[in-house]
């Protein structure tokens, strides 16, 4: 993890709860399990309500936050899981495979093409299905429900580059998606007779004599158990079991009784001639799986590994409840301790997180096909997770580059990085310096703003900006370099601003909600776009050189605070400038 992330992370680990031994630990998980005990209220403070929209959604804007207090958090949550509006999916198709075959009498040159053709096509349909989803989260119309989906992506990963099939992997996501906060099992139920799955863990080829172990491996170490609570012999007799699902070739679930394994099998301990549901139905019943899956989520909504006793206690109410998700999910957006101060706003926002909840933060119009796009350039391509272990989680999203690719897709996205604008690393040099004063911004001058009064003053302005990881005054993210041609940028900005389209500009109005509370003076204007931007309150030195900043900004153009937010032509692109610098800092990753 880079020096900068480290910095803003610091001091945010969890301490553990006191233990009190084994009778207690047990008799307290027993009654937080079933409901008792919890008798403190649930804090709801503008900054816990923000806390619940991020993690049972994709963060949350002023008019959200100020009918969240007003209504309370058992009717919230109660409404997050009822669910809002429902929307269908774009159209999507199996594709043309039979014109593929029909190819097979072409030339190998028209059959390259045609495969091609059919290639990119199959590629839009995902892209367009993805926007899709993308756009549920933006517009927040079901959030808790596509917050877990994203879970489940995660925890049953398959890849596109793998299955090649867009129809295959957009089913499994419908599947995750309709099921997403109803039942655990038949979650594990159907993942396991799923074509995308079934192709992408090689299940078609799991035949009686000729076992294939992959799916029946999968299905304990990351679907239900996790590493350590089943044996090899296990997943051979489970690999049995799972004999004869497989799929045809357009992409349909069959099982083929002729390849299926009828003998007697031993799972677990226990023997009989299982089948999938069989096998399903001893693994919920295993301490293991409902430990597993309840840490799972534990770990994904709060940001942190539970500890023992907070993972008995909600283990043991997942079991209680036969794995129904929504009695699991109530109980703990409504536990006190999931709004305690050391996992409010300490989390580390994947790229999805990160962009979906700043563009509902701020307001923008940015096409969700874009994002999606975005996401991947970050680290986060949906549909195709790096490994059948999906994503890493938490800090492992966080390098120097990544958060400096994250500071400038904001940019693109705010409209205050242009087509001739290149970004500047760590030793980047004098050229850099100089194309800055043709820009009219000298280092001189953010030297003067960002630097006085601190032990740094007089330093070289990249270095101290890369060391204590305050990225302050524009220089520190990107300099103008008007020789460097469009394709010497970095690929991923380039690729991204050719998907934005020339000529974008944000439908955007930072500066009308400030007029309209009478913000006035800088220190108020920073104020204001910190608390509705960040998830916590960074350091106050850096709270003060941004408004020192943003000081001398306005002051280059000649207004006093009192009529800057009046001249909104002059005001509103050094606002973006300012929310730009803001998503860049380390405290902007975390959620």
């Amino acid at each position: 993890m880079s020096a900068i992330a480290c910095a803003a992370l610091s001091g945010l680990l969890l301490l553990p709860l006191a233990y009190q031994g084994p009778g207690a630990a047990v008799r307290d998980a027993t009654q937080r399990a079933s409901g008792e005990g919890l008798t403190r209220p649930v804090p709801w403070t503008r900054r816990h309500v923000e806390h619940l929209f991020n993690r049972a959604g994709f963060g949350a804007r002023e008019g959200d936050i100020q009918w969240a207090l007003k209504i309370g958090p058992e009717a919230l949550v109660d409404q997050l899981l009822d669910g809002g509006r429902s929307a269908p999916p774009p159209h999507y198709e199996q594709g043309r495979v039979e014109d593929l075959d029909r190819g097979n009498d072409l030339p190998r040159a028209q059959k390259r093409r045609l495969k091609a053709e059919w290639s990119r096509a199959d590629r839009e349909q995902l892209a367009t299905y993805a926007g899709w989803w993308i756009d549920r989260m933006v517009r927040h119309d079901d959030p808790l429900r596509d917050r877990m989906t994203l879970l489940w992506h995660g925890v049953f990963a398959t890849e596109h580059r793998k299955v090649k099939r867009s129809f295959d992997v957009i089913q499994q996501h419908q599947l995750l998606r309709e099921n997403a906060i109803e039942n655990y099992g038949d979650l594990l139920r159907g993942i396991v007779v799923d074509p995308a799955m079934i192709d992408y863990l090689d299940n078609s080829k799991n035949r009686k004599g000729r076992p294939n172990e992959n799916l029946a491996r999968e299905l304990m170490e990351l679907f239900s158990l996790g590493e350590g609570h089943y044996s090899e012999q296990d997943v051979k007799e489970v690999a049995r079991a799972l004999t004869g699902h497989s799929r045809d070739r357009i992409g349909n679930y069959r099982f083929h009784q002729n390849h299926h394994d009828t003998g007697r099998k031993t799972v677990l301990g226990e023997t009989g001639k299982f089948r999938a549901g069989e096998v399903i139905d001893i693994l919920l019943e295993q301490t293991a799986c409902s430990r597993y899956v309840a840490g799972r989520i534990l770990a994904f909504l709060e940001g942190v590994e539970p500890d023992e006793l907070r993972l008995v206690e909600y283990a043991a109410h997942l079991k209680l409840n036969d794995y129904e998700l929504r009695p699991f999910l109530r109980k703990l957006m409504l536990d006190p301790r999931f709004y305690r101060d050391e996992v409010v706003g300490a989390r580390v926002s994947g790229p999805i997180d990160y962009l979906v909840g700043n563009v509902r933060r701020l307001g923008l119009e940015v096409d969700s096909e874009v994002l999606f796009q975005a996401g991947g350039e970050l680290g986060q391509q949906l549909f195709n997770p790096p490994s059948v272990k999906g994503w890493t989680e938490g800090e492992a999203w966080i390098t120097t580059g990544s958060l400096f690719t994250r500071g400038n897709t904001m940019g693109l996205m705010l409209g205050t990085v242009e087509l001739s604008d290149h970004f500047v690393m760590k030793g980047s040099g004098r050229k850099d310096r100089d194309a800055a004063q043709r820009r009219g911004e000298t280092m001189e001058s953010m030297e003067d703003t960002s630097m006085e009064g601190s032990d740094m003053e007089g330093a070289d302005m990249e270095d101290e900006a890369m060391t204590d990881g305050e990225m302050m005054g524009e220089m520190a993210m990107i300099g103008a370099v008007e020789d460097e041609p469009l394709d010497k940028m970095p690929k991923d900005i380039s690729r991204l601003l050719g998907a934005l389209g020339e000529g974008y500009s944000p439908s955007l109005n930072l500066g009308l909600p400030l007029r309209r509370r009478g913000v006035v003076g800088d220190e108020r204007v920073t104020a204001h776009l910190l608390e509705n931007l960040l998830a916590i309150e960074p350091p106050p030195d850096t709270r003060a050189r941004l408004a020192r900043w943003l000081a001398h900004e306005r002051e280059r153009l000649g207004l006093s605070e009192e009529e800057f937010l009046a001249r909104a032509d002059e005001s509103e692109p050094l606002l973006r400038r300012l929310a730009h610098l803001i998503l860049s800092l380390p405290e902007a990753q975390l959620g």
